[in-house]
């Protein structure tokens, strides 16, 4: 659910089948990236309504997992995810391609970081194992 404060107008958020875990603003704050779904959930924040009346998008749908956790560039258009399978990848919404960066399936990702030049990603598992990859 999303409120806004000025005039106490809401707006229901649904179509996520599990509890969202992490949300990340992006681009500028124009974009709000959410997990709690089978891809990245991004919300549209730009203009005076901000998401009101608007869908949202999903990137990186694998109906076999969920996303457990997000990060992105704040200034940015790449997001990176971690699923509940163990597996990490990263994609720039300019063209929506997905890069796998840890494509062997373990632990749920408990842990997601994204340098602020969006090269970098770091994750870290449920039970304890942690890894930093180049993006593409």
């Amino acid at each position: 659910h999303g409120w806004r404060v000025a005039d106490e107008k809401n707006m229901r958020m649904g179509g996520y089948p599990a509890k969202v875990k992490s949300l990340v603003f992006m681009s500028k704050g124009q974009m709000l990236a959410t997990s709690g779904a089978q891809g990245v959930v991004i919300w549209p924040f730009g203009g005076s309504a901000g998401p009101m009346g608007k869908q949202a998008a999903e990137v990186g749908f694998d109906g076999s997992t969920l996303v457990a956790r997000v990060a992105a560039q704040p200034g940015g258009q790449r997001v990176a995810a971690g699923l509940e399978d163990g597996r990490v990848w990263i994609c720039d919404l300019n063209g929506q391609k997905i890069e796998m960066l840890k494509a062997e399936k373990g632990p749920p990702i408990a842990a997601l970081a994204i340098s602020a030049d969006g090269k970098r990603v770091a994750w870290g598992d449920e039970d304890g194992a942690a890894g930093v990859a180049e993006a593409p």
